[in-house]
């Protein structure tokens, strides 16, 4: 065990008496200075208004003989400076460091009835493994060996860690250090009184009950230390980044702690994740930060509970929120709740007084959403939807056994309020939407969606064998879940040939947050918490395309949904199971027969020479294939091809091409009302054809206006309308391109005579 003298010597001066006699001989030669008193040191580092009415400002390391903050002062500690009195302190005004630590060393007594804060401002931010020193450490108290007093009306406030020492050597442990030595149950059997994680507990904590017997401090025995009042006052709870609470005593002297209340700040809230600015990433919510404790430990003396006593530990902090857009979001963990540990080498006695545990709440999980596009675009085929999936943050769990060892009376005085398991983050996934199918080409498939809501934390309390008294367990409650599958889209519409199927709808599945089960109430109430609500709602099929000459597109399958609620959290009163609720999409409708026009141009007006027509451009008149009815003109070209012959025939009127081209000017088509759209291609009927083969097929092509062949059609065979040239089989030579067709050529091959009808123009 390290004594009072050995420790002293570690950040402290070694010899106290030769230290605070030189410190009085020093400031006997330059000046005393008691900022309640107006007067200053050397450095003029404290001044004040005769009436005592403003603020002074500490703005560098300053030594004091004495110090006296009356009630009304306020003495700012600025830039971090560290105060050092070598002889009593006394604040019954307030003593606050507005932007960094205050760090205050007192050799002599000192008396605490005032206020004493800091707001650490994050200026000192270090890294998790650095030790407790260079971390944000708000309020650090190193006393002597004199009479430390914490009236009841004192109240200490820090965002960051509060020490109260005679053991400058803390502040070389790094938090980690300090966590794992406050819940550790091993290498130390002072008496003890913690209530400790359920995995930390040993098997029996009753076999360990008869502790290390106090062995008494050599030396003279110290005034004790006395803490009460209110740390921080209710309502001005500041947020903490996992601080720590500190009273650690080496000195033979005794720790009364005389109805104090203690508030322990909650962690703050995780940092949160938004991806939405960029489809396609995914975000996971940081997890939350755990609960600050509060570690009471006097290894020279007894720890003495007396008067009411209140410690309500800190919260663990929320986890992160994370939100998506068309990707996966996963909310972050919520953070364990604080601890408490009370260490006594001469025993802990709460006979005098009680001892009222408020154990911290579990952080809750973090939200998870993934937000989905508004569609609108379009391709061909039409893009699926990316599948989307939230995951809310599981709530944290609060196991506690309270745990007892060595000399530790009075048991039957201590308390437990009741345990709370935090919350599980919410899920909202929508599936992203796809885009519509170009002309002719089937529409993309929904996003399906996967909502996922967070776990409750478990939560129980036990005070198995032991004299305490707990108040039970409260599970949280599960995280909803709402999952919405993304629409199928649109069919594009063909007019001359199949038209695109529309897609099919994303399924939606919601399974809401488990509740969180109350374990153990150590004779308590256990309560369960809820189970998240889950609602699903698959997206609408997508309608088919219409098309006029081939087959109108399907419509797109609707959606499945499934909707699973929470699980009831078990307990003494079961949690309720999550609400259900699913909705089905409906399948997209069927495309529908749209209208095509066609216009056609038969051969009547063709001159010719003894039955042979000439190469060269010839107009005509266009009619309505279904009435007849002249509608317009169009020119038709003979080309002039080397051994092309091209003959005028009768009975019908047809036209023969002998191993020539016949161009079909579209751009020509001048109408009686209206203008011609994009033309779809050519109805042909043919009165027969000799020496078209699949090797020597009739050509038909496309060409724009730059002259260019844009698309070709092959024909192996044509109808043979020899026997019935008033009803003619037709065949069509269509072509799907966006390009402005002008001219339709017709190629007969070398070696093939063929002789047409009539040439249509399909829905020009």
């Amino acid at each position: 065990m390290r004594t009072a003298a050995s420790v002293r010597g570690i950040g402290w001066d070694r010899n106290f008496a030769l230290r605070s006699a030189a410190a009085l001989l020093l400031m006997m030669t330059l000046h005393a200075c008691t900022p309640g008193g107006g007067q200053t040191n050397d450095n003029d580092n404290a001044s004040a208004n005769d009436n005592g009415s403003s603020a002074d400002e500490i703005t560098a390391d300053t030594t004091f003989a004495s110090l006296n903050i009356e009630t009304g002062r306020t003495v700012s500690v600025l830039n971090h400076a560290v105060v050092t009195v070598t002889g009593d302190a006394t604040i019954d005004g307030e003593m606050t460091a507005p932007s960094g630590r205050l760090t205050l060393k007192v050799e002599g007594d000192l008396t605490i009835n005032g206020i004493v804060s800091s707001a650490v401002t994050g200026d000192g931010e270090a890294a998790d493994d650095a030790p407790l020193g260079e971390q944000e450490v708000g309020v650090f108290i190193l006393v002597g060996d004199g009479e430390v007093n914490i009236g009841e009306d004192a109240i200490l406030s820090s965002q960051g860690s509060t020490v109260i020492t005679d053991d400058e050597s803390v502040l070389d442990q790094t938090p980690a250090e300090l966590e794992t030595e406050m819940l550790s149950t091993e290498g130390d059997d002072l008496p003890t009184l913690m209530p400790l994680p359920e995995e930390s507990v040993p098997t029996s904590a009753m076999s360990v009950r008869g502790g290390k017997p106090y062995t008494h401090q050599d030396g003279v025995e110290l005034p004790p230390v006395v803490v009460a009042g209110t740390w921080p006052p209710a309502g001005v709870t500041p947020a903490g980044d996992r601080p720590i609470v500190i009273f650690r005593f080496t000195g033979n002297r005794a720790l009364d702690i005389s109805g104090w209340t203690y508030n322990g700040p909650p962690a703050p809230d995780a940092q949160d994740t938004d991806e939405s600015g960029t489809s396609g990433n995914n975000a996971a919510g940081r997890d939350g930060k755990k609960g600050g404790n509060l570690y009471i430990r006097n290894e020279g003396g007894e720890v003495r509970l007396t008067g009411a006593v209140t410690l309500t530990l800190s919260d663990g902090g929320r986890g992160g929120d994370a939100t998506a857009f068309c990707a996966s979001a996963t909310g972050g963990n919520g953070g364990a709740a604080g601890n408490l540990r009370i260490t006594g080498a001469g025993g802990i006695d709460i006979s005098g007084g009680s001892l009222l545990i408020v154990p911290g709440k579990g952080g809750d999980g973090g939200d998870a959403t993934v937000e989905a596009d508004t569609g609108g675009g379009i391709s061909c085929p039409g893009l699926d939807g990316e599948d989307t999936s939230a995951t809310g943050g599981p709530g944290a769990r609060n196991v506690k056994a309270l745990f007892a060892r060595g000399s530790v009376t009075g048991l039957e005085n201590v308390s437990i309020d009741f345990v709370v398991g935090g919350n599980g983050g919410s899920a909202t996934a929508d599936g992203c939407l796809p885009e519509d199918g170009n002309e002719c080409c089937d529409g993309g498939n929904g996003g399906s969606a996967t909502a996922t809501g967070g776990a409750g934390g478990d939560a129980s309390v036990s005070v198995s064998g032991l004299a305490a008294t707990a108040a039970g367990a409260t599970g949280g409650d599960g995280g909803d879940a709402t999952a919405r599958g993304g629409d199928g889209a649109f069919g594009g519409d063909c007019k001359f040939f199949d038209a695109g199927w529309g897609g099919d709808a994303g399924d939606a599945t919601a399974v809401g947050g488990a509740g969180g089960a109350a374990l153990n109430g150590g004779g308590g109430a256990t309560q369960g918490g809820n189970g998240g609500a889950a609602t699903a709602s698959s997206g609408w099929g997508g309608d088919g395309g219409d098309s006029g000459l081939g087959e109108p597109g399907i419509g797109g399958f609707e959606g499945t949904s499934s909707a699973t609620g929470g699980a009831a959290g078990a307990g003494a009163t079961s949690g309720s199971s999550g609400a259900e609720a699913e909705e089905d999409g409906v399948e997209g409708d069927d495309g529908e027969e749209m209208d095509v026009f066609i216009f056609c141009f038969p051969f009547a007006f063709v001159s010719a020479t003894d039955g042979v027509i000439a190469p060269g451009v010839q107009e005509g008149t266009l009619v309505d294939g279904d009435t007849d009815e002249e509608i317009g003109t169009m020119s038709m070209e003979f080309r002039d091809i080397e051994g092309a012959q091209y003959f005028l025939g009768s009975n019908p009127v047809h036209i023969g091409i002998q191993s020539g081209e016949v161009d079909f000017l579209a751009s020509t088509i001048n109408l009686n009302e209206g203008r011609p759209e994009q033309i779809g291609g050519l109805r042909m009927a043919s009165l027969y054809g000799e020496g078209v083969t699949e090797q020597n097929p009739l050509l038909v092509q496309a060409i724009n206006e730059a002259g260019e062949v844009i698309d070709t059609v092959e024909f192996g065979s044509i109808p043979d309308n020899q026997g019935d040239p008033q009803n003619p089989e037709t065949f069509d030579a269509l072509f799907q391109t966006f390009e402005v067709v002008v001219t339709f050529r017709v190629i007969v091959p070398d070696g093939a005579f063929v002789t047409i009808i009539e040439i249509c123009i399909i829905d020009p």
